[in-house]
């Protein structure tokens, strides 16, 4: 079983925190499934969510749905209300170690989170070339080291891991100077993206150099990210690379139950004929779920909206997929919405 510090998780199959998706009513839906070891919130830019606090005197926002810390039985109306809480991670990323060292105070003092988790990973142009922040930093590891140790200073024993990538160009992968440096910094675990950060999404995702990191680490766990379409794949990549966890991003969205499915194979609940897959009327169930969750934090308008991101998902593979999008981008009320579902999903569609 694999340990966080002193955290134990329940399963090693972690969520990837995602922007733009990994939002309370995205967590909620994978609660209901099970099989999840860790949650994760979207990332979070310290001085930003500062500055939104001094302003608004709130740090919500993308924090919504999170337990508060006087109410850690508190989660939202999960259906899974008397299972076994699953531990729930906040990632922050930045540049400059004051702020991210007063953010994660402010989080541990306002939140029931069980880890703080530090980007340097995310390629994309806004955070690495503006911010000089994300997978920019892969490029400096005793900066990066900095950072987590005014992290983990000011998490005052909560455990801190970071996720990263193999190095920010392909003729600078240094993921192993890297790794080390966070270790000697007091992270509890890492997490490594097989791939560059100029590489982006693009390609294959590298775990034979995945591979090769976990082995230089001396005291913390290793999980590895990237390109775990399935549960069978989550599986092989746990037992052939001597990881001692999978996170699993993309694919969660259009399979949130991948997690329950890697874990009953992992456990020999079942074998890989035998995988329950949901039917389409029990994704169209899911997918209205989704979305009256939405409806209850947001205005119709605004929970519609949010919902176009995640609604292609549950189609993605089934005939007219592309119409449904289509659909669904035009839908402007929850009336609309619901309609173009019960279009999409009828039987002679599918």
């Amino acid at each position: 079983m694999i340990k966080i510090g002193t955290l134990t998780l329940p399963t090693p199959f972690l969520q990837a925190p995602m922007a733009g998706f990994s939002n309370d009513a995205f967590r909620r839906i994978l609660s209901r499934f099970g099989g999840v070891g860790l949650l994760a919130v979207e990332m979070i830019h310290a001085r930003g969510a500062l500055e939104i606090e001094r302003r608004r005197k709130t740090l919500n926002g993308r924090l919504w749905g999170l337990p508060p810390k006087n109410n850690p039985t508190r989660r939202g109306n999960l259906e899974a209300q008397n299972s076994p809480k699953i531990p729930l991670a906040i990632q922050i990323w930045d540049n400059q170690p004051a702020p991210m060292a007063e953010l994660t105070r402010k989080l541990l003092d306002q939140f029931d989170v069980q880890v703080i988790d530090i980007n340097f990973g995310c390629p994309m142009p806004d955070v690495v070339q503006k911010a000089q922040s994300g997978a920019w930093l892969l490029q400096y590891p005793e900066r990066m080291a900095t950072l987590a140790r005014a992290v983990v200073e000011a998490a005052e024993g909560v455990p801190v891991s970071a996720k990263f990538r193999l190095g920010f160009s392909a003729d600078s992968l240094n993921a192993v100077e890297n790794a080390l440096a966070l270790e000697e910094s007091g992270v509890a675990a890492l997490t490594l993206h097989g791939r560059s950060a100029d590489q982006m999404y693009s390609g294959e995702a590298n775990w034979e150099k995945i591979a090769e990191v976990k082995q230089r680490l001396k005291r913390i766990p290793l999980i590895g990210n990237g390109d775990i379409r399935t549960p069978q794949a989550a599986v092989r990549a746990l037992q052939t690379y001597g990881v001692d966890g999978v996170m699993i991003g993309r694919a969660a969205l259009q399979k949130p139950w991948i997690f329950r499915q890697a874990d009953d194979l992992l456990h020999q609940r079942c074998d890989e004929d035998s995988l329950h897959l949901p039917t389409p009327q029990e994704q169209k169930e899911l997918l209205l779920e989704h979305f009256a969750i939405l409806l209850e934090q947001h205005s119709e308008s605004e929970a519609t909206i949010l919902m176009r991101r995640f609604a292609p998902c549950y189609g993605a593979g089934l005939p007219n997929a592309r119409k449904f999008r289509i659909a669904i981008q035009q839908a402007t009320t929850a009336e609309e919405f619901r309609a173009a579902a019960d279009n999409f999903f009828q039987d002679e569609n599918l």
